[in-house]
Parts: structure tokens; C-alpha cells; sequence
């Protein structure tokens, strides 16, 4: 009697144990969801204005820079460059799909259209000149540190003067 009880006892857990087993192998498992995507903004427009232009002949150009290298005389180091036309005393730039980040803009008034910007004795300008944030300094050009500025909008506008 004792053998039949333990023959029963053993193939009660043997098939016990076959039937969890195959449950939890065969049931069906839950899919994982897929992870929730958050699409964060990393670029957007930036609507740049320069005012103060003395009249409108020539052009309005910017230099943009992510860097204080070559900021603000040495355009080719910029990221990029672009040329406006002056409409009553102030130049207007849409710079589409700008990534967010640092940047600093330097402007002048091509009043001549020779793409640089005219120096006088000891390396004054004779062409107005401005730079993003009205960063100036007294003597020499200004700071990278003291133009730059946050980028981090869809839409952002930044305003600035040049003299």
C-alpha cells in the first residue's frame, strides 16, 4: 500500500509539475509595450533683427558662431553667414532648423556691397557694426562671452543695434 501511495504521491507532483511547467512555457506572454517615445524639440527658428542702420545702401550682413574662435572679425570661421537687405533701418534673418544650443552673432552694415567691413586709421570701423546682446566694449571688438546667448525655443527673436 505504502508504494502505491508513493507511486500516486510522485506522479501527482510529476504531472503537477508538467502541467505548471507547460503553463507558464505555452501560456501566452504579455507583450511588452513598446518604450513611450519623447520627441524633444532640438532645433527650431531664430528670427534674428538688426536696427539702427543709418540708411539703407548696401547690405546687412551676420556672422553666427557657436565659439568664441574668430568671433566677431573672421567670418569664414563662423558657422555660418548671411546677407540681408536694409529695409527701413533695420535687416531681418530667419534662420530655419537652428540647432538649440550657444551662439553669438556679429553684424555689420556693407555699405560699399565689398563683403567686409571697412577700417579706417588704427583699425577703427567706418561701417556700422554691432553684435548680439549690443555686447561693446571701449577699445578693440567685443566678447564672445558678452555676445552670446541662449538658443532654446521654437520661435526665439533676438534684437540688436549696430553702430
Amino acid at each position: 500500500m505504502k508504494t502505491i501511495v508513493m507511486k500516486w504521491f510522485w506522479l501527482g507532483g510529476l504531472s503537477a509539475w508538467l502541467c505548471l511547467g507547460a503553463w507558464t512555457t505555452y501560456a501566452e506572454k504579455p507583450t511588452p509595450r513598446p518604450a513611450a517615445r519623447i520627441t524633444k524639440a532640438t532645433q527650431g527658428t531664430l528670427i534674428v533683427r538688426v536696427t539702427g542702420f543709418r540708411n539703407a545702401k548696401g547690405h546687412a550682413l551676420i556672422a553666427v558662431y557657436r565659439s568664441a574662435k574668430g568671433f566677431p572679425g573672421k567670418y569664414k570661421l563662423a558657422l555660418f553667414q548671411r546677407v540681408s537687405t536694409i529695409r527701413e533701418k533695420q535687416a531681418t534673418f530667419r534662420l530655419k532648423n537652428l540647432k538649440f544650443g550657444t551662439y553669438a552673432i556679429a553684424s555689420f552694415h556693407d555699405a560699399n556691397d565689398n563683403k567686409k567691413l571697412d577700417t579706417g586709421v588704427f583699425g577703427i570701423p567706418t561701417e556700422a557694426y554691432g553684435a548680439s546682446r549690443n555686447a561693446r566694449r571701449t577699445f578693440g571688438p567685443p566678447r564672445f562671452k558678452d555676445a552670446k546667448f541662449r538658443f532654446t525655443k521654437n520661435k526665439q527673436v533676438v534684437t540688436f543695434w549696430v553702430k
